[in-house]
């Protein structure tokens, strides 16, 4: 198992920035919008 903890999301408006974060950053590498819908963001807090 791989876990890796990238944010301490702890809610909705916290996992909205994050989301638009990765969003942002996925368009400066260049990834397609499909791409981008479809990554995995299981934002959660550290105590999660």
């Amino acid at each position: 198992m791989f876990l890796l903890r990238e944010h301490d999301v702890r809610d909705e408006r916290m996992h909205r920035f994050v989301s638009l974060a990765h969003a942002v950053f996925n368009a400066g590498l260049g990834e397609s919008w499909q791409n981008n819908a479809v990554e995995a963001r299981h934002f959660t807090s550290i105590a999660d």
